[in-house]
């Protein structure tokens, strides 16, 4: 019997419905009747009664994966055939087991992808085809062009750098290579079935490189993967942005559902090149494998083989080849011969007289005589040249003896096995004989020793670079012991490493750029400017150097800060103590050692008593999750990671994102007036003020220059550190007309924060006070923006509560002709295509340049991507699996002692110069605390000019009028020196003190990154301090002069 179509099978299943409600509702008596009333037959009825679904509805045999798990399959195939990966019914097969083997199901059957293909209709199987000559030497420009769109929207869509750009090839050793010109450690394959020790003794091998085998000698798929994992062991650590790039060609290890998964898992994205084309894409063997493997044919040629065969005389055999090259003569001294002499006197003598013959007998007498003494002679030479060659022989015995000793013992340690497949490094082998050699002889001392009890569990060996009991270090590293390492090169990490070198502790700093920066170092984008004015966007410290440092205009520029930077670091000769280029790859605390075990990238493993982290808040890019983004052919970029070459000029330019960054971008492109098209893709509208930007008169200098003391006294003790006063006025405590000059004094002013919390005290917390700002920054926009239409689209409706912004004119830039903005939040972006983007509406927006001003992982984006080890093995990422970041006052985190991080998760939301200073000093007090030689709690004397109480104001009521009280703060102090940690009741009730502030606040009515809502899948939490700066560092001053209530010292 033929399928039902879709529609007969419809109809049947409604008459079964119909004919099993009118036995339940009673209108048929009996199932045989409904049977005959409905035209279904009985039986059917009768199952569907007691339970039974129709065929449809339920999963087939066939069909052992959920629909979720078929949808994720699918998707996960088209994503592989996306990057050149298509795979093989095999390949299918295998991810099926892995999601089956995720829930403790059995395998598939043999039949199961054919028919899955089959039941997917967006999959589609092929057989793979030979290429013509001219597409087997990929010279199709049409293939070239595809593979590098592919290859640049997918570093786009995932935001990878540079830096974390990889290409991986076999050549009798599998090696990888990084885009910044790194090689990664060699991956040896050896055709063998053991590890045998003679690879480990005196092979020259340096010890970071990886043995592993192979039956054959080729890469099989169980081979590749732990190739990917030693792949991502060695570069894990030193990757800076999110994902990994990972060139690859076609090789069938490469496509395995195990290597594939774990690459997924561990977020390293895989490109396959075009079949036959490694000759002209693949960097590794387009210059260095290429060379390699031509140096190898120049050496082993026939020619030079049989050259050296017929050197040595043997093929074809003529002896000469060798005989004639020698240089020796050999001589036997000869006996005098007297035999013929007395013959010829005897025939001379013959018919002479007896006197003659007399003669002639006693001439032959006497010439026996001489015979018998010449041969005498011989005989003792001849004995005393064997008596000297037996002596030689003797030798040359001995030494054969010894040598042929010597090769015996070499071919037993080279079929010595020390491990049965799997892959080792050097030192690990090394390791392994090394941990032989030591049971052997403590083998022999317990059975020489026997009057001496040796315990059972052996000698825990001890690690020789780390010194960590337990472990080995697989790597040769360069040790040093340092006081402390200050990681980053920004605001904080400039100042922390000025602080402890003045503490004369011994301290280095590293950075992944080669300079320093910090934040600013990566943002180069247009319109890159700070929104804190010049005057307070730099360090307080130096009252000379702020005096006399220039600066023209009231707002930075990214250049300016970055020389800044520069010229501070000079000034104070601090560019010796940097170590640029540098990464941190780990951090691991030892409880025995009182130190932290930290691995660098440049091959350096450091013990350090103090780890200081300042990797920032802002520093971990995020790009946006919107599909097909790969398959983009125009220029992508993140403002985070803008490229120096960049032209815009005359060209389509589409902005997703308008938070500050993207309002910069905006503003910056706009007034440039080169580019042919700019549109603006937002989701959310945003309130942004005018900065007044401007430059700088002489007289205002000089007023800041002789005010400078009180101007960052008032700063540090405000809420914000803008350079004002925030009132305490509400809102609604003044008239409407009042109230209106007021926003029209603080609009005219400038500056976000100071529109916020200068004009009133409650627009934060109060609703209708914050409608009432919301409409006066509404009217100001239409009343800039011409466009009636454009003007709709850019007057936010949410509510005032976001980080406060401003501009330097970017309503105006919608004026322009060539400028608009699309509504994505009513109508979205659906998906890229090759040409620019898609919404929802079906509109597509062809474009030349896209650029991503989509923010950062705010906080602890960076800190999770690193392997920071405390106590029992306890990562940072573990430590915010479930609450999401915490820590106590920003700066240190329970099981992880010494570790002090600058503006850590809830730390003071202000303006970042000043927080960071706080921070910094109250950092370095904490360590001058535990750097002091006493076993008794000592007393932090008035906690440095971090924590300067004189002035301190309590703005208890104008952000969200919670009660700031830390009585709750337990103290728990053990009375040993040397190390400093917070405790954990203590975390967990900062926590709480800081979600309790801002639990009434708007803020968290709106999706922001000052809660991490901007990162699909992070937990939204309070990850700020929002009672202030000021009342901030005098809460620190308090729990620090209670004998640091909160922390304990071992």
């Amino acid at each position: 019997m033929p399928p039902l179509t879709q529609a007969q099978y419809s109809d049947k299943e409604g008459r079964i419905l119909q004919a099993i409600n009118a036995i339940k509702n009673g209108h048929l008596k009996s199932i045989r009747q409904a049977a005959e009333s409905y035209d279904i037959p009985r039986a059917t009825i009768q199952r569907r009664i007691h339970g039974m679904t129709s065929r449809r509805d339920s999963t087939p045999n066939s069909q052992k994966l959920t629909p979720y798990e078929e949808s994720a399959l699918v998707q996960y195939i088209l994503d592989l055939d996306s990057r050149g990966f298509p795979p093989r019914p095999q390949d299918v097969q295998e991810m099926a087991d892995l999601l089956l083997s995720e829930r403790g199901e059995s395998p598939v059957r043999v039949n199961w992808t054919t028919n899955f293909i089959k039941r997917r209709t967006e999959l589609k199987a092929k057989f793979s085809r030979k290429y013509d000559y001219k597409r087997a030497k990929c010279e199709d420009p049409k293939i070239i062009q595809g593979w590098f769109s592919l290859v640049r929207n997918t570093v786009a869509k995932y935001g990878i750098l540079e830096q974390d750009i990889y290409n991986f090839d076999e050549a009798g050793f599998a090696m990888g290579v990084i885009a910044t010109a790194k090689a990664l450690l060699p991956f040896i394959i050896f055709k063998a079935q053991n590890h045998l020790s003679a690879w480990y003794e005196d092979s020259g091998l340096p010890d970071d490189w990886v043995i592993t085998l192979s039956e054959n000698g080729w890469t099989s798929n169980s081979i590749g993967y732990e190739w990917i994992q030693h792949f991502d062991r060695h570069t894990n650590a030193r990757t800076i942005g999110t994902y990994r790039l990972l060139i690859l060609d076609g090789h069938e290890s490469h496509l395995s559902a195990q290597f594939q998964h774990y690459c997924t898992e561990r977020k390293i994205i895989t490109l396959c090149m075009p079949p036959h084309s490694s000759h002209i894409l693949q960097p590794l063997d387009l210059e260095f494998l290429s060379a390699f493997k031509e140096a190898f044919k120049a050496t082993f040629t026939e020619q030079n083989i049989k050259s050296g065969f017929r050197a040595t005389g043997l093929v074809p055999y003529e002896p000469r080849n060798v005989l004639s090259h020698l240089n020796l003569h050999l001589r036997t001294p000869t006996p005098p011969i007297l035999e013929k002499h007395i013959k010829d006197r005897i025939v001379r003598h013959q018919n002479s007289s007896p006197t003659s013959i007399n003669d002639a007998v006693s001439c032959l007498v006497k010439g026996a005589e001489m015979m018998m003494h010449s041969a005498v002679l011989l005989l003792v030479k001849g004995a005393e040249i064997m008596m000297h060659s037996a002596v030689l022989l003797k030798a040359e015995v001995k030494a054969l003896q010894a040598a042929n000793e010597q090769k015996k013992r070499r071919e037993r340690k080279r079929k010595r096995r020390i491990m049965q497949g799997g892959s080792l490094s050097v030192r690990e082998g090394e390791d392994i004989l090394q941990t032989a050699e030591v049971d052997a002889q403590l083998r022999t001392e317990v059975a020489s020793e026997s009057s001496q009890q040796v315990g059972s569990k052996g000698r825990q060996k001890r690690c020789g670079l780390c010194g960590i009991m337990g472990h080995n270090s697989p790597i040769a590293m360069e040790l040093q012991y340092l006081d402390a390492l200050v990681v980053g090169a920004g605001f904080g990490g400039i100042y922390q490493l000025k602080k402890l070198l003045d503490q004369g502790l011994n301290v280095r700093a590293i950075d992944i750029a080669d300079d320093v920066g910090g934040t600013w170092y990566w943002n180069r984008y247009p319109g890159a400017m700070s929104d804190t004015q010049s005057f307070l966007y730099r360090y307080s410290w130096d009252e000379e150097d702020l005096k006399t440092y220039p600066w023209d205009s009231h707002y930075l520029q990214a250049n300016e800060i970055l020389g800044y930077l520069k010229h501070v670091v000079n000034k104070y000769n601090l560019r010796k103590h940097f170590q640029f280029k540098t990464e941190l790859l780990s951090a691991q605390w030892s409880d025995e050692e009182r130190r932290w075990i930290v691995t660098l990238s440049a091959n350096e493993v450091l013990k350090v008593k103090y780890l200081v982290t300042g990797l920032g808040l802002l520093s971990k890019t995020n790009f946006p999750n919107i599909p097909n983004l790969d398959k983009y052919e125009g220029e992508l970029y993140h403002t985070a990671r803008w490229p120096e070459n960049a032209n815009l000029k005359g060209k389509r330019v589409g902005i997703i994102g308008n938070g500050s960054t993207g309002i910069q971008v905006i503003t910056a492109l706009g007034k440039a007036e080169e580019v042919k098209q700019l549109i603006s893709f937002q989701r959310n509208p945003q309130y942004s003020v005018p900065a007044r930007n401007g430059p700088v008169s002489a007289e205002h200098r000089n007023h800041v220059n002789k005010t400078y003391r009180e101007i960052w006294d008032q700063a540090k003790n405000s809420l914000f550190a803008y350079g004002f006063e925030e009132t305490k006025r509400p809102t609604f405590s003044v008239t409407p007309e009042v109230r209106e000059q007021i926003f029209e004094d603080a609009w005219r002013k400038g500056n976000g924060f100071r529109f916020m919390f200068w004009t009133f005290s409650d627009i934060t917390v109060n609703e209708e006070a914050n409608k009432v700002a919301c409409e006066f920054i509404r009217t100001k926009i239409c009343q800039t923006v011409n466009d009636p239409e454009k003007a709709r689209k850019l007057c936010p409706t949410d509510w005032y509560a976001r980080r406060p912004l401003c501009d330097t004119g970017y309503y105006e830039q919608f004026n322009r002709d060539n400028v608009d903005v699309v509504d994505i939040k009513t109508n979205p972006i659906t998906e890229l295509t090759p040409t620019g983007i898609k919404t929802a509406d079906g509109t597509l927006y062809e474009l030349d340049v896209i650029i991503c001003a989509t923010g950062f992982d705010a906080v602890d984006g960076n800190y999770t991507r690193i392997a920071i080890q405390g106590r029992n093995g306890h990562t940072l990422k573990d430590h915010w699996a479930q609450t999401g970041p915490t820590s106590y006052l920003g700066i240190s985190v329970p099981q992880f002692p010494n570790l002090f991080m600058i503006t850590g998760p809830n730390g003071p939301f202000s303006n970042l110069p000043p927080a960071i200073e706080c921070h910094v000093e109250i950092i370095s007090d904490l360590i001058a605390t535990a750097e002091k030689n006493s076993s008794t709690l000592i007393r932090a004397p008035s906690v440095a000019n971090g924590v300067n109480d004189t002035k301190a104001t309590d703005g208890n009521n104008i952000i969200n009028g919670v009660n700031r009280q830390t009585s709750g703060l337990i103290n728990s102090i053990t009375c040993e020196n040397g190390i400093i940690e917070a405790e954990p009741h203590a975390e967990k009730q900062w926590t709480e003190l800081c979600d309790e502030m801002s639990s009434k606040s708007l803020f968290r009515k709106v999706d922001s990154w000052i809660f991490g809502a901007n990162i699909q899948g992070k937990k939204t939490t309070s990850m700020f301090w929002f009672g202030g700066l000021g009342p901030y560092r005098k809460t620190v001053q308090k729990i620090l002069e209670d004998d640091m209530k909160g922390f304990k010292r071992f």
